[in-house]
């Protein structure tokens, strides 16, 4: 009878760390938290990489850039400007 529940609290031990060690594929990655309300979002400057609040830089195509010295430097060096 001791060898019965031997071999059900080993398949539990077993069961539980299975359980507890495997990655489930859909648990992976869990969701980012929604923003906070009137958050501000930053985003890298492409001339100097420093990150800045998306309201006080300036988008050029697809770029964004922390001043607008950056951006003339960058159209400087693209042959643009």
């Amino acid at each position: 009878m001791a060898r019965i529940f031997l071999l059900i609290a080993i398949a539990a031990v077993g069961w539980y760390l299975y359980r507890r060690l495997v990655v489930r594929p859909g648990n992976a990655n869990p969701p980012a938290p929604p923003a906070a309300p009137g958050a501000d979002t930053v985003t890298r400057c492409a001339h100097c990489g420093v990150h800045v609040p998306d309201k006080s830089g300036v988008h050029y195509q697809s770029l964004f850039f922390c001043s607008p010295d950056h951006l003339n430097e960058y159209l400087r060096q693209q042959g643009k400007g």
